[in-house]
């Protein structure tokens, strides 16, 4: 049984948290990724909990809300955010395995990886993302990114080989025209 992520407790010399105005006007709607992005039902946020709450999390996550909110850190496309994502999403992963959640939380485990710049990391976990997936639409994504990985990694053969893998198995795939355009520009 996996052990629960320690509390936050914000450093002695910290200023006191300053209070927020009363709001003037209705809050403004998810972020479209975020609304976009199923939850745990199938549904996405917008569809099961409408804008104003699909940006408010819980204090204390769980479940799918852990999820969400690993998510929110890693798409912000920060390197100081992708750890803290991807250890919400790896403690999401071990509270609810069955989740069908797991294919997207994995790929975004990857993503955080590639945020940071750890190619041999993110190859890794995405290509988990492609072994116990293969159907699931993530598996078509792993492969560019894997790509895009060994890309950077100066490894161009390798990269070459999971974008034609992407080609072959996923032609019609969203990634696909990206996979085309990376085989071009690396002269594969």
């Amino acid at each position: 049984m996996a052990s629960a992520a320690p509390a936050y407790s914000a450093p002695a010399h910290a200023p006191a948290p300053m209070r927020a105005p009363a709001p003037q006007a209705a809050p403004q709607a998810a972020p479209q990724a975020m609304a976009q992005e199923p939850m745990e039902s199938g549904r996405t946020w917008s569809e099961a909990t409408g804008p104003r709450e699909a940006a408010v999390y819980d204090a204390a996550p769980s479940g799918t809300s852990l999820y969400n909110q690993g998510m929110s850190l890693i798409r912000s496309e920060r390197p100081e955010n992708a750890a803290q994502g991807r250890a919400m999403l790896t403690t999401f992963l071990n509270s609810d395995p069955n989740s069908t959640l797991v294919p997207n939380a994995l790929y975004w485990i990857g993503e955080s990886w590639f945020v940071e710049k750890s190619y041999p990391q993110a190859i890794l976990a995405l290509k988990d993302v492609t072994r116990r997936f293969p159907k699931h639409h993530k598996a078509a994504a792993a492969l560019l990114k894997i790509g895009m990985a060994y890309e950077r990694l100066g490894e161009k053969d390798n990269a070459a080989l999971y974008l034609r893998a992407l080609l072959q198995d996923y032609p019609k795939s969203e990634p696909a025209p990206a996979a085309r355009k990376l085989l071009k520009d690396l002269g594969a």
